[in-house]
């Protein structure tokens, strides 16, 4: 598979719990092998049923979905989900051994890694996630923070081609965020494809450049993050408030008459290159 084959393809997708009570309605949806996307949308509206639906976890759907060419359904989906790991926003709904490091160990034992092998990604995994601390502890005796953080860690170890994450920036500390994303940049570097649900535009990662809206069960948005920013109609349809950072920036463009910008500032860096470049420069 090349670049620019579709990794995940969505066609016409419908999904609903009880008859004429759809969650999901004509869902149409490409992504590239090595693509990163965030999925937004207030609560309730399909973001996380439409990643059940990527591994047939709710198999009663109407449509088509293919991951690398094939299509999910009960004949493929043992295949397919050795390429997909998911991360639940609550990470009680995911761990369930006893420790953290039969959490670990599970995923790649089930792909049939084994002995030296299993070992030494495990050893890996600790390393680059930094849980040193956690690898001996009872999964409940955890924080949630550190729940979030095993959790991940329980699919990272897996080494998917796709990462579907629901909401995983919730509830972690500011260290944890940082380190988190730093992860997430080496995975996109490595040509990873990761969809990451969210309802807060304040925590994306920078690296992500392509937004999908959903609202109501329905696609209101497909394309570039900048180009939502600058589209309130939709934002305010789907209950979605600018980050700070661009509101901000938005009341100082009042105050001060500052150009209009097309590109929002994703962090501290852009808005102070965009505020000294078309604001304070202009005042003295």
């Amino acid at each position: 598979m090349t670049d620019d084959e579709l990794q995940i393809n969505v066609k016409d997708l419908h999904f609903s719990f009880f008859p004429h009570q759809e969650i999901l309605k004509a869902i149409n949806l490409e992504v590239k092998k090595g693509e990163s996307i965030v999925i937004l949308g207030e609560n309730g509206s399909g973001k996380s049923t439409f990643f059940l639906n990527l591994l047939n976890l709710l198999p009663n759907f109407s449509g088509e979905i293919q991951i690398n060419g094939k299509e999910v359904n009960r004949k493929n989906e043992r295949e397919i989900r050795k390429k997909i790991g998911i991360m639940f926003q609550n990470p009680n709904d995911q761990l369930f051994l006893p420790t953290v490091q039969q959490e670990l160990e599970f995923g790649p034992s089930n792909l049939g890694i084994n002995g030296n092998e299993l070992k030494s990604r495990i050893t890996q995994v600790i390393d680059t996630l930094k849980i040193q601390n956690q690898i001996d502890k009872k999964t409940f005796h955890l924080s949630y923070g550190e729940k979030k953080k095993i959790a991940f860690a329980s699919i990272f170890a897996m080494d998917p081609e796709i990462y579907l994450l629901d909401e995983p920036y919730a509830n972690l500390d500011p260290q944890t965020k940082k380190e988190f994303s730093e992860i997430l940049i080496s995975l996109h570097q490595n040509n990873k494809t990761i969809l990451i649900i969210s309802h807060d535009l304040n925590n994306i990662p920078k690296f992500i450049k392509r937004a999908v809206v959903i609202h109501q069960g329905e696609i209101l948005f497909d394309g570039l993050i900048n180009n939502l920013y600058n589209k309130m109609e939709i934002l305010q349809k789907a209950n979605l408030d600018l980050p700070i950072l661009s509101m901000l920036y938005l009341k100082l463009m009042d105050d001060f008459h500052l150009e209009k910008i097309l590109n929002f500032p994703r962090d501290v860096d852009d808005f102070l290159e965009l505020f000294n470049k078309n604001g304070i420069k202009n005042q003295e």
